[in-house]
């Protein structure tokens, strides 16, 4: 761990030149992008946090690896769709806010379409990082009930305190794991738990990780009849939404014998604006049959 005078040494360095943790490794050069010259001239530019992290691996760390808190807070506060958000550092939180509410604004928009008068709605919110998206959702009108998943024990922690800082603490619920090890479970107790009579609809939002959806969660989706339309998130289209919508709207199989889906609208956001990438929001809808019982009952379109 990092001793409360090495802590002052590096917040002493950080606020100088350079941020130096052991005379060797130089972490960042603030100076260089004038951001302390402008915080002290009072100009537009605000550093706040300064955290950090041990770790000796190629790869990223895991989501739950620890990190310290040398400078600042223990969150990032920011707010969308007239939402607040508390985000901690080992979160996601889209970086991008003025394009984020532009993105959750259609996710919005595509739940509204699916609500029926006189039927409640519930959105699976799976891959739900700080609860973002859900909570969005449930404030903005377009469902009536959000159950998450987040294999991100902080963002789930987040997910939890945020829905209480927005009100919404009933009608939200947000478990940490994998979305291939709890979203089943978390499907048919939500389904077990609605009152007799009650009329029931459901709709699946995905915000999955540049590899896309694990296999089981893919099947989960499309082998369960009582989702039929799943909007889709994602930052890497060219390659795990392709992938994930093959298997989607692949035709029936022995092994895949469920009732395909069928893409009804693409929409891109800018989220980088002067880089190659960009945010789509898929709307899957499953084709050409409601729900009858145990049965699949076709319907013209």
């Amino acid at each position: 761990g990092i001793m409360e005078a090495d802590k002052a040494k590096m917040v002493k360095a950080w606020k100088g030149k350079i941020w130096e943790v052991d005379g060797s490794r130089r972490c960042s050069d603030v100076m260089e992008l004038g951001l302390l010259k402008d915080v002290e001239e009072g100009g537009k530019y605000e550093i706040t946090d300064l955290v950090y992290q041990e770790f000796n691996k190629v790869s990223n760390p895991d989501p739950n690896h620890p990190v310290q808190i040398v400078y600042g807070n223990k969150f990032v506060t920011d707010d969308i769709l007239n939402c607040k958000f508390e985000v901690s550092i080992g979160a996601f939180f889209q970086v991008n806010t003025s394009c984020a509410n532009i993105l959750y604004q259609q996710a919005i928009d595509e739940v509204k379409a699916v609500k029926e008068e006189g039927k409640k709605l519930v959105a699976f919110d799976v891959c739900c990082g700080t609860g973002s998206i859900g909570i969005c959702l449930l404030k903005n009108g377009a469902c009536d009930r959000v159950v998450g998943c987040d294999i991100s024990i902080p963002a789930i922690s987040d997910a939890n305190r945020n829905k209480k800082l927005n009100g919404l603490d009933e009608d939200c619920s947000f478990i940490a794991g994998k979305a291939e090890d709890v979203l089943r479970d978390q499907i048919k107790d939500e389904q077990a738990s609605q009152t007799k009579g009650t009329k029931v609809k459901y709709v699946a939002v995905v915000d999955p990780a540049r590899e896309g959806l694990h296999n089981d969660v893919l099947k989960c989706l499309r082998q369960n009849k009582d989702i039929n339309t799943i909007v889709y998130i994602s930052c890497n289209p060219e390659k795990s939404l392709v992938n994930d919508a093959a298997f989607l709207c692949g035709p029936k199989s022995k092994k895949n014998p469920a009732q395909p889906f069928v893409v009804k609208s693409v929409q891109g956001v800018d989220m980088f604006p002067l880089t190659s990438h960009l945010e789509i929001v898929c709307v899957f809808e499953r084709k050409g049959y409601v729900v009858g019982g145990a049965d699949e009952v076709e319907v013209k379109r």
